[in-house]
């Protein structure tokens, strides 16, 4: 129901005021919702990426449930305190076993 309400809120508020709003997007706007349902629709690796990206958020809320039910709701707030670093580390992963050349384009060194 939180998710819900949270794509209702955005959609029916934050979403339009931003299309209306000036900015750097296509046609001067702040975000172009014609544009972005556009690219989702007519590009196979936008939707696919939007896809996988909603498929993990729903298995890390299922998973966050299932903590909550078997173990210590304590434990689910450590979790999501360390998400951050999580998945800080899993970029540095990516990022450094990369092919030399292609980094470049992806990301920057840990400095």
């Amino acid at each position: 129901l939180e998710g819900l309400l949270g794509v209702l809120i955005m959609a029916g508020s934050v979403l339009p005021a931003a299309h209306f709003l000036p900015g750097s997007d296509i046609g001067g706007r702040g975000e172009n919702l014609v544009d972005t349902l556009h690219m989702i629709m007519t590009t196979p690796s936008v939707s696919i990426l939007l896809a996988v990206d909603m498929a993990a958020l729903a298995l890390f809320n299922i998973g966050g449930m299932t903590i909550t039910a078997s173990l210590d709701p304590l434990f689910l707030t450590l979790l999501e305190a360390l998400r951050t670093v999580m998945v800080w580390g899993v970029d540095l992963v990516f990022y450094y076993q990369t092919p030399l050349g292609l980094a470049d384009h992806i990301g920057e060194t840990l400095d």
